[in-house]
């Protein structure tokens, strides 16, 4: 926390409200990871007039490969790509390349990053826009971004369904103090469990052989093996 305070007060004052705006947001919304740095133009815009804009506006922003529609209150009516704006008319309105009958895709900026990744993906798009709760455009979630997230949760869910612990990080950079935690818990409960179980097996072996039923405790002994085994594979 000390060393976020001392990065900020390095930063320009337009930074530092952009900075202060996107961490208002919950962590792993839709609003941690967009950008505002997206083009937006008026319906009544000509397509010269767009490229022209591109060419004045492209340093800065996160992407030109869209281009966002917007009206007075800068909510979404519609997105055109760079490819329908070159191929168009350069005297044609941009307003009148959008489709009447197709909805804009849009995300919440306090939506969770995960259903972003599934707009994106089901969608086949680039970039998302992001709107607040009255439907005002925020900014555009790219699809790199959204990869990061997607990547995390995989991740997460693998190493969960081993029983591990979630690391948060790559297993090669991270330290011994850091996952010895995470794995001596299922480790010592797996190792408790072999021990008992194979005490049994000892204390009743004259038994087994008139109580087939006895034999399932082979299988914890054995599972155990393969869940440490199945947990190192996983990391």
């Amino acid at each position: 926390d000390r060393v976020a305070r001392r990065v900020m007060r390095l930063l320009s004052p337009d930074e530092r409200e952009l900075a202060q705006s996107l961490l208002a947001y919950p962590e792993g919304s839709v609003g941690r990871l967009m950008t505002p740095a997206y083009v937006k133009v008026k319906r009544h815009l000509t397509c010269q007039e767009c490229i022209d804009l591109l060419r004045r506006v492209s340093p800065e922003k996160e992407t030109i490969y869209y281009l966002y529609i917007v009206d007075a209150n800068n909510v979404p009516l519609g997105v055109v790509s760079l490819r329908e704006v070159v191929c168009a008319d350069p005297a044609l309105a941009v307003g009148a390349l959008l489709d009447p009958n197709e909805a804009t895709i849009r995300i919440r900026a306090d939506a969770d990053g995960w259903e972003a990744v599934r707009l994106i993906s089901h969608h086949d798009l680039y970039a998302l826009p992001v709107v607040d709760s009255r439907d005002h455009m925020v900014g555009i979630v790219t699809f790199d971004d959204l990869m990061d997230v997607q990547e995390e949760a995989a991740t997460e869910d693998m190493q969960m369904m081993s029983g591990v612990v979630p690391t948060g990080g790559g297993y090669l950079k991270s330290r011994v103090r850091e996952i010895l935690p995470k794995r001596m818990i299922s480790l010592v409960i797996l190792a408790v469990t072999a021990t008992l179980t194979g005490s049994l097996v000892r204390h009743f072996e004259g038994e087994m052989s008139r109580v087939r039923a006895l034999g399932l405790f082979l299988v914890v002994v054995m599972a155990a093996s393969g869940n440490t085994g199945g947990q190192a594979g996983t990391l």
